[in-house]
């Protein structure tokens, strides 16, 4: 309830002492030109503090978030380091078959006297290396709750 003036509080409070006491059970502040702008600051001051509450929160929920979007983006590099090494398997396998039992193969037919027009080409070598994580996220294990 505002008072337009100091001295009506004044006067109020002189006949009834316990005034802002009964006031605020009733959910009603008896406040004057000095202690309206008292109160004006103090609700900017909570509203501005709940807010940053919310943000607090919804900054906390985006950072779980970004950190299980990352843990499930590590499993994927796994999956392709995984297929990478099966690819170089399966190529190694390859060159050892050719080596082993194909090109012997091929040298008994010309042993033979079946004649070939085309030459055998060497595979070229896979040289290709995958760049590791560098990161400084990526230097410590994972700590487990």
């Amino acid at each position: 309830m505002f008072l337009p003036g100091e001295n009506f509080l004044q006067a109020a409070l002189d006949q009834e002492p316990n005034l802002i006491e009964y006031g605020a059970t009733s959910n009603v502040i008896l406040a004057t030109p000095t202690t309206l702008i008292s109160l004006f600051k103090a609700v900017a001051y909570g509203w501005r503090q709940e807010e940053i509450a919310r943000n607090a929160v919804l900054i906390r929920d985006a950072g779980e978030k970004l950190y299980r979007r990352l843990g499930t983006f590590v499993g994927h590099f796994e999956g392709i380091k995984k297929g990478i090494d099966r690819a170089a398997d399966a190529y190694n396998q390859a060159v050892g078959s050719m080596e082993a039992r194909v090109l012997p193969a091929a040298r008994e037919m010309t042993s033979l006297g079946v004649g070939v027009e085309a030459s055998v080409r060497k595979p070229e070598r896979i040289d290709k290396a995958t760049r590791s994580l560098q990161a400084p996220e990526f230097d410590e294990e994972p700590e487990t709750s």
